[in-house]
Parts: C-alpha cells; sequence; structure tokens
C-alpha cells in the first residue's frame, strides 16, 4: 500500500479531540461501573479476574483522561459512551 493512501476520516483535525472507542468489553465495564459495582462484583458478573478488571479500569481512565471511578462515569454520560436513565441530549 502506498503511505498515505488512506485518510482517516475520524482523525481529529486539531480543533476536536479524537472521538473515544472503547472495546466491547471495556463498554461492558464501564457500564457496570455507572451502575455502582465493585471490581470484584464486576469480576463475578464478567467471569473474568479481578486483574482483568483492574487492566480494563485502567484503560478506560486512560482513554477518558481521567483518574476516578465517578470521572469515569460522568465522562461516558457526556460523551454518550454509556446512557443515563432520565437524560436527554441537550
Amino acid at each position: 500500500p502506498r503511505l498515505g493512501a488512506s485518510i482517516d476520516v475520524d482523525a481529529p483535525d486539531g480543533n476536536e479531540a479524537a472521538p473515544v472507542r472503547l472495546t466491547s468489553t471495556e463498554a461492558q465495564v464501564m457500564r457496570l461501573l455507572a451502575e455502582g459495582k465493585t471490581n470484584r462484583a464486576i469480576a463475578r458478573e464478567m467471569f473474568i479476574s479481578i486483574n482483568t478488571v483492574k487492566t480494563h479500569v485502567r484503560a478506560i481512565f486512560q482513554k477518558l483522561g481521567v483518574n476516578s471511578r465517578g470521572c469515569a462515569v460522568t465522562q461516558a454520560i457526556v460523551t454518550g459512551l454509556i446512557d443515563w436513565p432520565g437524560l436527554t441530549g441537550a
């Protein structure tokens, strides 16, 4: 393939941040975080280890640019990554 032959239409133009994309597993973990579940509860529900949950939580934090669960949930709601009951698009 030629260098520069493809254009990423989702690439930021310098004025906006790149859209956040979570893997399907990260999205599931994010929804469970929003429900207030602990890492242990998430691990049980998803049939994965607590360390795997922690890895997904760290990846979510990095992608969202946050450092707490509450901020991750808020950012995920604001960016439309998860739906929040009673919240409609403004």
